[in-house]
């Protein structure tokens, strides 16, 4: 037995997969081969051709991303291109395959994370069930689009960030940067969480002289990233773009005649034609907000993204009451769970909506809870609520966008909420201590920047 330790304290050391990870990894596979196998999803979305042509074009030496509102995020068009390159006519089988192993991957991660904030097992197996089991973690594993490669790329960034915010090591900083990079390198919505990275790490537990080393550090690496596609884009576009250049082309999608058409007053369901023009690019845009809409899109991209911009203020000055029901609408629709009521029946709607209520509402709980008990430790998470709410408010809601985001993360502060809600009803039935009132018994939830699940805790840096 001695001759396996040298390899059993290396996997620890590097903490990579150990038996019980490859447990959770299987079910989360196989859970999801019968998802497929039932339900038989279609594998294309709406932007699903855009990336068949762009990961084409690649394979022709040709790195123009410029997709017609904006340029697109590069790192999911390579994947497909190395999926097609490595794997030539079995390529489709190879990426969906691929796929299902990194978000299965993800889901260890995730509950390593659970583990990690919580210190205890019943939270951090609670998560891994909901993950294998939730439909909004489940749909795009094999879906051909950004989803899935963006999500666990975020996961394991958040997995590193913590991890780098509780034993002070900047491998870990350099880990979470690189794969955060990643994942703004997919879909960069997810830039507007950046600012609270440095936040994270100011609020922190850390030295003082490690607060700004590692917000350096993770700053410095995320720009360094950046630069091939961002050079590539100042010589064809004249633009420097630290990913997808369409922050003001969302915008513009979210706050103009046509947003708010489209999501508060669509055709009725009934009206397929109707429908089908209204989602169609760029005829919906056309439909409502003119053929000013294609006169911006003739324009080069460095001076296009202005002039969306300059059409949406434009259209907020002229509409205040509009704009205001456009933005609580979203602000209702980022919150609540589910799909959107205006765009599927009654029955579908109703369904998502009650599976997704309980998670979302022991999510909320558990949030304000652990940032009431210890905010150090969980900033993170009100951060990535808060870019997120910028987002889906600021610019427009997106189900898909918050499905991939946020939600995973969610589970992991449902199963807290639910399991420290259980603790107070039980308290309650066996006539114990008060039930919410107490601090010291939640305490074993947390490290409190003490320990943590990983094996060597260090606070020097190394």
């Amino acid at each position: 037995m001695k001759r396996f330790d040298k390899y059993r304290s290396f996997f620890y050391r590097f903490d990579v997969l150990k038996w019980r990870d490859a447990y959770l990894l299987l079910l989360f596979w196989s859970v999801r081969m019968v998802f497929i196998l039932l339900f038989e999803p279609n594998f294309e979305m709406q932007d699903t051709n855009r990336y068949y042509r762009l990961s084409d074009a690649v394979l022709r030496g040709d790195f123009n991303f410029d997709d017609g509102m904006f340029i697109v995020a590069p790192l999911y068009p390579f994947f497909m291109a190395a999926h097609k390159w490595l794997f030539g006519p079995f390529w489709e089988a190879a990426l969906v395959t691929v796929q299902l192993l990194l978000a299965s991957l993800a889901g260890v991660v995730l509950y390593r994370l659970a583990k990690m904030l919580f210190h205890s097992a019943v939270v951090a197996v609670g998560a891994a069930v909901l993950y294998a089991l939730n439909p909004s973690t489940m749909w795009f594993a094999p879906v051909f689009g950004q989803e899935a490669l963006f999500m666990s790329l975020l996961i394991f960034a958040m997995y590193y960030l913590v991890a780098s915010l509780k034993t002070g090591r900047r491998r870990h900083v350099v880990l979470s940067a690189l794969l955060y990079s990643g994942a703004f390198l997919t879909k960069s919505h997810v830039l507007l969480f950046s600012p609270f990275i440095v936040l994270a790490y100011v609020f922190s537990r850390l030295e003082f002289r490690q607060k700004w080393t590692f917000s350096l550090m993770y700053a410095g690496l995320c720009l360094t990233a950046t630069v091939p596609f961002g050079l590539a884009n100042l010589h064809l576009h004249r633009t420097y773009t630290f990913s997808s250049n369409g922050f003001e082309a969302h915008f513009y999608t979210g706050n103009t005649e046509y947003s708010y058409q489209f999501f508060l007053n669509p055709p009725p369901l009934t009206d397929s034609l109707c429908l089908l023009e209204i989602r169609s690019f760029p005829y919906g845009f056309v439909r409502y907000n003119g053929e000013e809409h294609l006169d911006i899109l003739a324009l080069p991209q460095k001076e296009k993204q202005p002039m969306f911009l300059k059409a949406s203020l434009k259209w907020i000055a002229e509409n205040p009451v509009k704009f205001i029901k456009l933005k609580l609408y979203y602000l209702y629709a980022y919150l609540a769970p589910g799909l959107d009521f205006h765009h599927h029946s009654f029955g579908i709607w109703l369904a998502a909506f009650l599976q997704g209520l309980p998670i979302f509402a022991f999510a909320y709980l558990g949030m304000i809870r652990a940032l009431k008990l210890d905010a150090a430790t969980h900033f993170w998470i009100l951060g990535l609520f808060l870019s997120m709410a910028i987002f889906s408010v600021g610019f427009y809601v997106q189900n898909r966008f918050r499905r991939c985001t946020i939600e995973p993360f969610y589970l992991i502060y449902a199963a807290y909420g639910a399991t420290w809600t259980y603790k107070g009803l039980r308290r309650k039935t066996m006539n114990d201590e008060p039930a919410f009132n107490e601090l010291a018994e939640d305490k074993e939830f947390f490290s409190l920047g003490k320990t943590t699940h990983l094996d060597v805790v260090r606070t020097d840096g190394r």
